[in-house]
């Protein structure tokens, strides 16, 4: 049950829990503030220092780590947990158990969905959508407007820039760049340490070893396999379309 913080605070207050009416329990922090018309649910854990913008709906048992900032109208789903020292932009969405790890930024209007994990320390651009399931490693860079379908699996240290589009069930290796306005098909596995230019399509069920470097502008065709360490040079097209 969501309740609102302005009635919240008129609670029974044990230490830093807020005990409500039926048993309802609200943990709040020392030193924090939160904002007008948020609503907060049965159970939650908000950390000290923490800053909740206007308008922010946190739902039931959730877990917001120390020093937080989260903007105004964001909407947190049920049981997820916010690591410390995370700042997560206006108008963002996050599904049911999501996992933001520690000192994460997340810029506005992101929308992540139920069940996915944002690693530590990662930088996501506004705009940004993640599926159901999604998995991104620690230390991640992804710039604006970049989506990622079900099930994405993206290893530590990677970088995409803005606009890409990656679809469900891919998986892409540790301490791979993707460059801008990338597409990337369903079902793709991508080696660790790859390198892909700017504005490249790769089909359905491509699969690119280890340490390859593709250049930009290229056209990688359904079902294609590259091998280790293999490099593609700009323009370049392959396989089927």
């Amino acid at each position: 049950m969501l309740y609102s913080w302005s009635e919240i605070r008129e609670w029974k207050r044990e230490d830093n829990w807020y005990c409500g009416p039926g048993g309802a329990r609200i943990r709040v922090g020392n030193g924090c503030t939160i904002g007008s018309r948020c609503q907060i649910g049965n159970g939650c854990q908000i950390g000290n220092g923490c800053q909740i913008g206007n308008g922010c709906t946190i739902g039931e048992g959730c877990q917001i780590g120390s020093d937080c900032w989260l903007g105004y109208d964001c909407q947190i789903g049920k049981d997820c947990q916010i690591g410390y020292d995370c700042k997560i932009g206006n108008d963002c969405q996050l599904g049911r158990s999501c996992t933001i790890g520690e000192g994460c930024w997340c810029s506005y209007d992101c929308k992540i969905g139920d069940g996915s994990q944002i690693g530590d320390g990662c930088t996501i651009g506004e705009g940004c959508g993640f599926g159901n399931g999604s998995q991104i490693g620690e230390g991640c860079t992804i710039g604006e407007g970049c989506g990622f379908g079900n099930g994405s699996q993206i290893g530590e240290g990677c970088g995409f820039g803005n606009g890409c589009q990656i679809g469900e069930g891919c998986w892409c290796g540790y301490d791979c760049q993707i460059g801008r306005w990338c597409t990337i098909g369903d079902g793709c596995q991508i080696g660790y340490d790859c390198t892909i230019g700017n504005d490249c399509w790769l089909g359905n069920d491509c699969k690119i070893g280890n340490g390859c470097q593709i250049g930009y502008d290229c056209t990688i065709g359904y079902d294609c396999k590259i091998d280790e360490g293999c490099k593609i040079v700009s323009g370049s097209q392959l396989g089927r379309f």
